[in-house]
């Protein structure tokens, strides 16, 4: 499992996030504070803070998920 922190500071951003995370196998979940979400579901994505720092995890993690998620990594 890999943690990163990403920042979704807009409804584009948030559109295109989830639309890149579809194409990482296996779970990736967004938490926050108490909040855990999955990270392939816009509407969830959605009911956090955007305005935040949020931290993704993926469970396998591969090397071009980097350049796939780069523009949102903090």
């Amino acid at each position: 499992m890999k943690t990163v922190y990403i920042l979704l500071n807009s409804m584009d951003k948030v559109i295109d996030f989830v639309k890149d995370v579809f194409y990482v196998e296996g779970n990736a979940t967004i938490r926050f504070g108490m909040s855990c979400v999955d990270a392939k579901s816009i509407v969830a994505v959605f009911t956090l803070d955007l305005t935040k720092a949020l931290r993704l995890e993926i469970e396998n993690w591969k090397d071009e998920y980097a350049f796939l998620l780069k523009r949102y990594l903090i």
